[in-house]
Order: C-alpha cells, then sequence, then structure tokens
C-alpha cells in the first residue's frame, strides 16, 4: 500500500504544481504548490482516519 500510494503521489503533485503556470512563462505559479499542498494534507489527514478506524476495530475485537 505505501508503494501504491508513494506512486500516485509522485504523479499527482507535478500535476497540480505544473497546472498554474506563471503568466508569461513555464514555471509554475505558488498557487501550484499550495494546492498541492492543501491536497496532500487532505490526503494524509483521510489516510490517518482510516487506520484509525482499522485500528479501533481491532481493540474492539
Amino acid at each position: 500500500m505505501r508503494t501504491i500510494g508513494g506512486a500516485l503521489g509522485a504523479q499527482a503533485v507535478p500535476a497540480f504544481v505544473t497546472s498554474a503556470l506563471a503568466a508569461g512563462t513555464s514555471s509554475p505559479a505558488e498557487s501550484g504548490y499550495a494546492t498541492a499542498f492543501v491536497v496532500s494534507a487532505a490526503v494524509m489527514a483521510a489516510a490517518a482516519l482510516a487506520a484509525l478506524a482499522v485500528s479501533g476495530s481491532r481493540l474492539a475485537a
């Protein structure tokens, strides 16, 4: 699972970063980095909640 997550993250982050180019250049704008950070943080939070749910169900059993 960790390898799959790393592979997906390695493809998704550059897509977000390069989707927002600075006007008149081929360089990414700061907003692309901010979007990539927010999306990464949201995915990390969802994964943490899923991990807590799984570990909580194991403790109850």
